[in-house]
């Protein structure tokens, strides 16, 4: 009996932990920090998991935004790709926001160089 009950704890812990997991970043297109010789077009956001994007920016070094194609979509995917105008030479920094499967909001930023 004490077996079955360590068991039963074990795996209530343990489906516990994968249901409130968050879905990580996995990669982003540019890198963060990447110094660019080539026009940027768009940006990519790839998570570990499914996720609904509700939030995206793009500013320049004076804090000014950047026109995007971005829409918050009810649809939730683990890759994202946001066109961007031509771009002048200048430090731009990216933040965006997340809806994780599990309903929690996830933030973050890079930033990248076009030269």
């Amino acid at each position: 009996m004490k077996i079955l009950k360590r068991l039963m704890v074990v795996g209530l812990l343990t489906s516990s932990a994968s249901v409130l997991a968050h879905s990580d970043m996995m990669h982003t297109v540019p890198k963060d920090g990447a110094m660019l010789m080539e026009p940027v077009d768009h940006i990519e956001l790839n998570f570990g998991d499914p996720v609904r994007l509700v939030k995206f920016s793009v500013i320049n070094s004076k804090n000014e935004p950047v026109e995007t194609d971005f829409a918050i979509g009810s649809e939730s995917k683990a890759n994202f790709s946001i066109s961007l105008p031509a771009l002048g030479s200048d430090q731009y920094q990216v933040k965006w926001m997340i809806v994780g499967g599990d309903g929690h909001k996830m933030t973050g930023s890079f930033g990248f160089m076009q030269h």
